[in-house]
């Protein structure tokens, strides 16, 4: 396994993760979503492609816990074309996903893929460039089965062809800190146009 590329900072100042008034407004976006023995949880976001979002979290349930999901936005620096076909330039795509109070002992040995969703289109957006220019429509990271392992070596990537990288490689890469108990996937090429997102679905299941 390679060395973890971000420190587990602030190890001594670890809280608990609580859970905060917005948290709960959030709630009231949330459209759950069962899929046979896979757990698959749907946020709803604004229909008319006008707000990004990325300021507040959302609670989705996985492994029998909550997790909150946060997308953060990049600089307004983007061009490109929209999933419905409009032109744009100077504008934010997907950075990174978030993990707010990931309880990796309860999902130990899981599978967790998120997908973005837009109400323009079936498909999933395509989320980053992986190498070979491979266009991927999902984040996918593994929890460790061993519960004993620490939570910020628990969480390691699966990159969009199914390979297990450990914790980064030049397309993504996950970070942990213990002082917010807040894992972060980041992309280096994100392709999912920030406004285009409205919905966000979260599945968990065994690993293989």
């Amino acid at each position: 396994m390679r060395k973890h590329p971000v420190d587990d900072e602030d190890a001594s100042e670890k809280r608990p993760f609580r859970p905060t008034v917005k948290m709960y407004l959030g709630l009231a976006l949330l459209a759950y979503v069962a899929l046979s023995t896979v757990l698959a949880q749907t946020i709803s976001l604004n229909g008319n492609n006008t707000t990004e979002f990325g300021q507040g979290i959302f609670q989705v349930t996985a492994c029998d816990t909550f997790i909150g999901i946060q997308l953060t936005p990049t600089a307004a620096t983007y061009s490109g074309t929209s999933i419905g076909g409009t032109p744009y330039v100077n504008q934010s795509r997907v950075k990174n996903i978030q993990f707010y109070g990931l309880d990796t002992k309860q999902c130990a040995g899981k599978n967790l893929k998120i997908q973005l969703r837009s109400t323009s289109s079936a498909n999933p957006l395509p989320l980053f460039t992986d190498s070979g220019s491979l266009s991927v429509d999902r984040a996918l990271v593994s929890v460790n089965s061993n519960k004993a392992t620490t939570p910020a070596n628990a969480l390691t990537i699966i990159n969009g062809y199914g390979a297990n990288i450990g914790y980064f490689d030049a397309y993504e890469y996950v970070s942990y800190k213990s002082s917010t108990a807040v894992y972060t996937l980041a992309f280096t090429n994100p392709l999912a146009l920030m406004s285009d997102v409205t919905g966000v679905t979260l599945e968990s299941a065994t690993t293989g």
